[in-house]
């Protein structure tokens, strides 16, 4: 505990000191209009920049409001699947996971505004407790573009950002859904400005009795939930200066649907309790034209309680498992423009964080063990304009693993890493660019890979290390008043890529594999063919290749494609989309045989009517998930949710 208060303390002061400048991007951007009303955004530590629209639609994919409210309501694990290459996975953990071209869910980092929202016990974050209600940007930066983002960013990043500032004084939303299964949506929002300061509140209960079964036969075994979420957010913005304070608490819990392919043997497990309070701060300085500082820091607090069932009947208790996270976090960013032709970024992002596992039989009382470690980044981006048409960049750093404590193993000296990224952008007229990358990116092994049995269904691996990428990417961009299109030919070389394998024992265990590859062709299309009228779509290709000890990653489908009608006039707006998941395979923990998981279609449909009154909107939502009520699998033995129907309201003032 002493090493690590005195590591968050030494982050803390080494996050205020660090200083940080931008490679493409420059300046964030500040106000944009939506819906008739002003909003400003106070952004966080990352980059956009002072850079053309289709230089930002080659380094990174924005979803905005009107995109974000057109897709779902209920949890930002439902914005993946609009993103080109994006694609989010129920694991057997029950977790909703984000994978972006083929990366693993431990590869990608998870931001909102500003501040890692990754469990570094395991780096991951389960998207399904992330309330869409709070989210009014997600901005993806897919592979080798940039390294500002921290460390384990191999696969890229996600930052969800929320609003900000608004110009009127008053201003707020209640919202309410009912829908199939027993579901139950609240929320209620409030933002007041006086002067420079800008104050909102945010509160919000969802709930579920389950989700149907596409066969008719009643709900999906063990898959409800609840969650309850409430944010307080204080923004103070002058002319070259802006911060901000927010606080956030999460608490639910959530069943986990047993895999029905492992029979008595399946996890038949419950999150009796998940909790979460997260404070973050965030500064934002213009010096002048050319100098901005960001700085972002938080203190997060996670707790999670695992019950395992000895049976799918879920009546006997027989094991459980506690877990605590508390971490402390800074990133800093300078940017810095010498001249027109070139910026330079040094950006760090460090974090100190403290795990707490409680594991025992029932009835019994479980014995802490102490995880901590620091981990970090720093990392310097220089880009230059040769010509007004081209562009080079290149970038280089270097990661930072520290464990000080590892429970009852003994503790591994610390690891670092060098990442870098390079390359070539050519505007080769008003509507079309050429982008060429380069890479090499790094996903240190988690404390919780290394050393967690998982309620005996995992062997630890203390011996595991980290896993490295050397990525590349060659991106076509086209665009016009009418059209937009982005095609991106992509390719990452693992070298000790971590994997799972089984054991004779019937668990599993996390192992280097010596070499493997993941490439890949993504194609994002958007055209307005007529006004209100809007077609866009997306489809990944991706192809595998491993070494002789493993067949397969598990659960990387082949194809991935998107494709929507959206008519919007305003006041009525309704969207069709089917979203298509390719063959996949998992591996069968009896056999050791790699399984194909069958590919699947499905269909959804989402309408919304709105209504101008005097002061306020009022809108009526009517979406159907799943409309042809396929049977389709999320991995082997875990059925996706059948036909769903929701019926929303959401009055603005």
């Amino acid at each position: 505990m002493v090493k690590f208060l005195v590591a968050s303390v030494f982050l803390c002061c080494l996050a205020t000191t660090t200083a940080s400048a931008v490679l493409f991007q420059q300046s964030a951007i500040r106000d944009t209009i939506i819906n008739d009303t002003l909003v400003y955004r106070i952004d966080p530590v990352i980059a956009f920049g002072r850079v053309s629209a289709k230089e930002v639609q080659q380094r990174a994919f924005v979803l905005s409001p009107k995109e974000i409210r057109s897709v779902s309501n209920e949890s930002a694990a439902d914005l993946v699947r609009d993103v080109p290459s994006g694609f989010v996975q129920t694991n057997s953990r029950g977790e909703s996971l984000v994978y972006l071209r083929g990366s693993g869910e431990r590869q990608t980092a998870v931001l909102f505004d500003g501040a890692l929202i990754n469990v570094p016990w395991d780096n991951r974050v389960d998207l399904s407790f992330v309330p869409i209600s709070m989210v009014q940007y997600m901005t993806v930066v897919p592979g080798t573009m940039s390294i500002l983002y921290g460390p384990n960013t191999l696969g890229g990043a996600v930052s969800l950002t929320g609003q900000e500032f608004v110009n009127s004084p008053w201003s707020g939303s209640l919202e309410t859904s009912v829908s199939d299964g027993g579901g139950l949506q609240l929320s209620s929002s409030v933002t007041h400005r006086t002067g420079q300061w800008n104050l909102s509140g945010f509160a919000e209960t969802a709930s579920r009795s389950g989700h149907l079964r596409a066969d008719g036969e009643g709900l999906i075994t063990n898959s409800a939930s609840s969650r309850f979420m409430g944010m307080a957010r204080a923004l103070y913005k002058e002319d070259t200066f802006s911060a901000s304070l927010t606080a956030m608490r999460v608490s639910g819990d959530k069943g986990v649907t047993p895999e029905a392919h492992v029979g008595e043997d399946a996890r038949f497990w419950k999150y009796s309790n998940i909790e979460r309070t997260l404070v973050i701060g965030n500064v934002n300085n213009d010096f002048d034209r050319e100098t901005n500082l960001r700085v972002s820091l938080w203190a997060d607090a996670y707790e999670q309680q695992v019950d395992a069932y000895t049976s799918r009947l879920y009546d006997t208790l027989s094991a459980t498992e506690e877990g605590i996270d508390n971490t402390f976090g800074a990133r800093v960013l300078f940017e810095h423009a010498f001249s027109k032709q070139t910026h330079i970024d040094v950006a760090s992002t460090w974090f100190a964080t403290q795990h707490t596992t409680r594991e025992y039989d029932a009835g019994a009382t479980g014995e802490d063990i102490e995880y901590a470690s620091v981990l970090g980044s720093s990392v310097v981006e220089l880009s230059h304009a040769l010509t007004s048409d081209i562009r080079v960049f290149a970038g280089i750093g270097i990661d930072l693993q520290s464990p000080s404590e590892t429970g009852n193993f003994s503790t591994h000296a610390s690891v670092t890493a060098l990442q870098g990224t390079a390359g070539v952008s050519y505007q080769l007229s008003a509507s079309d660019a050429l982008m060429l990358a380069v890479g090499k990116r790094n996903r240190f092994a988690t404390a919780r890979e290394q050393y967690s049995g998982a309620l005996g269904k995992f062997t630890p691996n203390t011996e595991l290390g980290p896993e490295s990428g050397l990525t590349s990417e060659f991106t076509y961009t086209y665009s016009d008043i009418d059209a937009l299109v982005v095609a991106t030919g992509f390719y990452t070389r693992y070298n000790d890529g971590i994997s799972r394998l089984s054991l004779e024992d019937g668990t599993f265990t996390r192992v280097n594999i010596k070499s493997s590859a993941i490439g890949g062709v993504s194609l994002f299309g958007e055209y307005e063919p007529w006004e209100y009228l809007v077609v866009d779509g997306h489809v990944t290709w991706i192809t595998q290749t491993t070494d002789d000890e493993i067949e397969y990653i598990e659960y990387r489908p082949e194809l991935l494609g998107v494709f929507a009608v959206t008519y919007d006039n305003r006041s009525v707006r309704v969207r069709l989309d089917a979203e298509y998941t390719g063959s996949q395979y998992g591996q069968d923990p009896f056999s050791d045989e790699f399984v194909e998981v069958a590919p699947s279609t499905l269909v959804g449909f989402r309408t919304t009517y709105t209504m101008m009154l005097e002061a306020a909107i009022l809108a009526v939502e009517v979406s159907l998930e799943n409309v042809f009520d396929t049977a389709t699998l999320f991995q082997l033995g875990l059925e996706r949710p059948g036909r769903t129907l929701s019926i929303g309201f959401t009055y603005t003032y």
